[in-house]
């Protein structure tokens, strides 16, 4: 499938934090891949997405809290794969799991091997919020459970879920690619126990999950969490990421009013690992 991308080369000074804040304001306005560089990042947007006035108002709302400059181009289809393979790198946690591109060959052992081709859907584990998940799924007993993956991206969690002997999975997104993305990546890892869905919330007919993972952003958070609740089993874990650490209090608020007990955050700050990742990307766990 092909398709026209937008390429936004944003600069922002101060970058800390104000490179994140945008990009999750980007990341609601549709943006579906993101690129850091030293003095911003880079984001992608499919051509017949794009609205200048999205970014322009984002500027003139905190003209006075930071300088932002930014340049929209076309990005030839014909290069996208290729600048995209050329600047995915193999992710580690640790020796217990890591996620690489089919072409990458490993030198040493791990507990868990996932292979993802990169291509324009989120979650290759390189985005802080994926890479948070992945990292809380390890502290958590999957065998035999019922799994929702909600905004799935590439599948990466739903397959690490089936990897940790989850019984099953569902696993739903609202764009094309990322389905099909998904699809040809449970083909590349022999899982066959994950059900993939396009479409929103409004799918999840299907009761009696154990976990639930969202990694979305904060708006679709709030509007959908009650959908999540419903769709889980007394007991269910929740695990949500994809925001901000400044939107955790109106999420904890939202968690409140729905009757789930709110367990804990945990920040991209609080990882030790060689990522080294900045701490104002956040996910909340809860109970049912």
């Amino acid at each position: 499938m092909s398709k026209t991308y937008i390429e936004l080369k944003v600069q922002v000074s101060p970058v800390d934090p104000w490179a994140e804040i945008f990009i999750a304001a980007l990341a609601d306005a549709g943006y579906d891949s993101f690129e850091e560089t030293p003095k911003g990042f880079n984001a992608f947007i499919e051509k017949d997405q794009y609205q200048k006035g999205v970014v322009e108002d984002f500027v003139q709302q905190h003209q006075n809290e930071v300088k932002i400059s930014f340049v929209a181009d076309d990005l030839p289809d014909t290069n996208w794969n290729a600048n995209w393979e050329s600047s995915f790198s193999p992710i580690e946690i640790g020796e217990w799991c890591v996620v690489r591109a089919p072409f990458h060959i490993l030198h040493k052992k791990y507990q868990h091997e996932i292979i993802i081709e990169p291509k324009m859907s989120f979650g290759t584990g390189h985005h802080k919020t994926t890479y948070l998940v992945m990292q809380e799924m390890k502290n958590i007993d999957w065998h035999n459970k019922r799994v929702l993956d909600m905004g799935s991206g590439t599948g990466i969690l739903a397959i690490l879920a089936e990897k940790l002997k989850a019984k099953e999975m569902v696993a739903i997104d609202i764009d094309e690619w990322a389905y099909e993305n998904c699809v040809e990546n449970l083909e590349k890892n022999s899982c066959s126990k994950i059900e993939v869905l396009k479409g929103d919330a409004s799918l999840i007919d299907n009761k009696g999950f154990d976990i639930v993972l969202a990694n979305i952003n904060r708006n679709i958070l709030l509007e959908d969490m009650e959908k999540y609740t419903k769709a889980m089993l007394p007991g269910g874990i929740l695990i949500m990421s994809g925001f901000l650490l400044q939107d955790v209090e109106v999420l904890k608020e939202k968690i409140a009013s729905l009757g789930l007990l709110f367990d804990k955050v945990v920040t991209s700050g609080d990882d030790n690992s060689s990522e080294n990742f900045s701490g104002n990307w956040a996910l909340i766990k809860c109970f049912k």
